[in-house]
């Protein structure tokens, strides 16, 4: 009884929190708009799309012009006072935040990855909210009804075709709302990535191993029971491996070929059970470590020499490196069934290995090995209807699309 009224208790808690901020963010209206003010957000704080147009404002000195404001769940995290110009603030509008409001309601420009702050808020007429989107994979979804929003994105932006195709079915909104000018992290790509590398080496002791494989499947299963995508029922949440042992004769077949799997799951997988033990060819790679070594994901991402993924958007992006893609697609149908694809030939698109059980998978990872790479024409002839453009140079565009010096 005492937990009922407990929850009831934050409930109403929460709800009159949120009236009061909506109360402070209509007051606040009434002041001057800041033109220089720009809110970032991103899942996770400080990384992702958000996180590399504020670090292309932030090297190309403009935010001596602007001023930055982080819209973090972290606020204990200091790492902003290094940027200068940049201050945070509390995302969570659910208890009293005066300052998210204040912020809300004068900035001239919202920029986000994930959460639109401004979704049950109105907007004013001058502001402008940008949705750079984290990526569009292949998973089907019943969509977002736009117009349903207080205050939808005025933009979003996309790599090329298939991603206006699938972002604007989704959300059920005009296509010409979306433009494809393409992702900022993805101009990582372009840059000199030695010392990404170096410290990737030296944190995880990559330095005996001949070739480095990054394996990063979309998410299916957690220890959450409410969110975990049941009909992939194993113990290592991962398609192909069903348990220990084959996940132990996996590793052995990696130690006689000098080959180093980087494994990096989605978070709410990396608490499975299997996954306390250690592996000697293969590494667990976790968000608080990346941010601890101060890399952002696709830095990382960048310095491998191929990648095993199925339905996530990170197979559009690594087509950009011109490497081998492996796609596990053992559970195509059963993921066809439990979450559907967009398109629905979304296999037809999927340039690279098709594997569907642990051998092939080792027969792939041998013929790259040996400096084979069977699909690069097929690459090459599909990558237009993925990218608009492939120079890295998708922030800038960005920004002279927004008028942000």
């Amino acid at each position: 009884m005492k937990g009922r009224a407990k929850r009831i208790f934050q409930a109403v808690k929460h709800r009159a929190s949120f009236y009061l901020n909506m109360f402070f963010f209509n007051i606040f209206k009434l002041f001057p708009l800041k033109k220089q003010t720009i809110i970032f957000e991103s899942e996770g704080d400080y990384c992702d799309n958000a996180f590399a147009l504020f670090s292309y404002l932030r090297t190309k000195k403009n935010l001596d012009k602007y001023k930055a404001v982080w819209a973090v769940v972290d606020t204990s995290d200091k790492c902003y006072q290094k940027y200068i110009h940049t201050s945070v603030m509390d995302k969570n509008m659910y208890r009293l935040n005066i300052k998210a409001s204040y912020y809300l309601a004068t900035s001239k420009f919202f920029i986000y990855d994930h959460n639109n702050l401004y979704s049950k808020l109105r907007k004013r007429k001058k502001q402008q909210m940008i949705y750079l989107s984290h990526g569009r994979g292949f998973k089907a979804s019943k969509g977002v009804d736009y117009s349903k929003i207080k205050t939808p994105f005025d933009v979003m932006f996309t790599t090329g075709q298939i991603g206006t195709e699938g972002l604007s079915y989704f959300w059920k909104c005009d296509k010409k709302m979306v433009k494809e000018l393409g992702y900022p992290r993805n101009d990582r790509f372009f840059s000199d990535l030695n010392h990404v590398k170096n410290k990737i080496i030296n944190e995880y002791q990559l330095h005996p191993f001949n070739h480095i494989f990054l394996w990063m499947p979309t998410f299916r299963k957690t220890n959450n029971q409410d969110i975990s995508e049941d009909y992939l029922n194993n113990e290592t949440g991962l398609p192909l491996f069903n348990g220990v042992a084959d996940i132990d004769l996996f590793n052995s077949f990696l130690a006689e070929n000098k080959i180093c799997v980087l494994l990096k799951v989605h978070h709410l997988q990396s608490d499975l059970p299997i996954w306390k033990k250690s592996y000697s060819n293969i590494r667990m790679i976790k968000d608080e470590e990346l941010k601890r070594m101060d890399i952002q994901l696709y830095e990382f991402v960048g310095i491998c020499d191929a990648l095993i993924t199925d339905y996530s958007s990170i197979a559009f992006d690594y087509m950009l490196l011109d490497r081998p893609i492996i796609f596990t697609v053992d559970d195509y149908e059963a993921y066809k069934k439990s979450r559907g694809f967009y398109p629905e030939n979304a296999i037809d698109y999927m340039v690279g290995y098709h594997i569907e059980n642990i051998d092939a998978l080792k027969k792939s990872f041998t013929e790259i090995c040996n400096g084979q790479d069977i699909y690069r024409k097929d690459r090459a002839k599909i990558m237009p209807l993925f990218f608009t453009y492939t120079d890295g140079y998708a922030s800038e565009r960005i920004l002279n699309y927004l008028n942000i010096d």
